[in-house]
């Protein structure tokens, strides 16, 4: 089932019907008939695809390397630490990672805030 954004206009049968004009209508006749721009008009004319871009990074950046982030999630399965705990635990190795970034990583890999192992062990790194 295709899903579209809140504000589309145009549905996949009204794209393909754009693109193939059957009626031979120019662009502003079916920008009027399908109440939209000229310019929807033509980018649909133009497209091969008929579904909507991905919105998203083609190539999302992350801020740690991949092997960062299976120490962070091992260090999470196996201690069982919170959030902030972890985050001053990987700071102290070195990895320098911000609470959000550290938070997207554990998300990524189901290890985010419903993640109930157990319980959680704080840790006085002072001490360690």
């Amino acid at each position: 089932m295709l899903t579209y954004h809140k504000r589309a206009k145009t549905t996949y049968a009204i794209r393909k019907e754009i693109k193939e004009n059957p009626e031979g209508l120019t662009v502003m006749q079916q920008a009027k008939k399908y109440n939209v721009c000229n310019r929807t008009i033509l980018k649909w004319r133009h497209r091969e695809v008929f579904e909507d871009a991905k919105h998203g990074a083609r190539n999302p950046r992350k801020s740690i390397s991949d092997l960062e982030e299976y120490v962070i999630c091992e260090i999470r399965k196996t201690a069982l630490l919170s959030i902030d705990d972890l985050l001053d635990v990987v700071n102290e190795l070195g990895i320098s990672i911000t609470r959000s970034s550290l938070d997207r990583a554990l998300q990524r890999n189901g290890l985010g805030n419903n993640f109930h192992a157990g319980y959680f062990i704080r840790l006085d790194l002072l001490k360690i």
